[in-house]
């Protein structure tokens, strides 16, 4: 279990969409890093999820083929434990008993 701190307000999700573009076979993934401002974790879940699914759209494209962003969920949520200011550290990942080459 995560410590979160009472009084964190600040919440780094990444939100997943996918975009397709009519009659082509190939898809992009993005993979994008959103601040999310809430008073507890079950919030920040909720409005994560509000943010990815407010990014849903279709449009057409300049060649007149229909583009559709598509929400595909969120693959992380992490609290920001400080305040945010210069120098915040925002995540941190660790590895354990890792090899020099590696």
């Amino acid at each position: 279990m995560v410590h979160i701190p009472h009084d964190a307000k600040w919440y780094l999700a990444e939100i997943v969409q996918e975009i397709t573009v009519q009659d082509d076979p190939r898809n992009i993934v993005w993979r994008n890093l959103t601040l999310v401002r809430a008073g507890s974790p079950d919030e920040a879940y909720e409005k994560a999820l509000s943010l990815g699914s407010d990014g849903k759209t279709q449009y057409e494209n300049p060649h007149g083929k229909l583009v559709h962003i598509t929400f595909r969920g969120l693959s992380s949520l992490n609290v920001i434990c400080d305040e945010l200011e210069h120098g915040t550290e925002l995540l941190f990942h660790t590895d354990v008993n890792l090899s020099q080459s590696r």
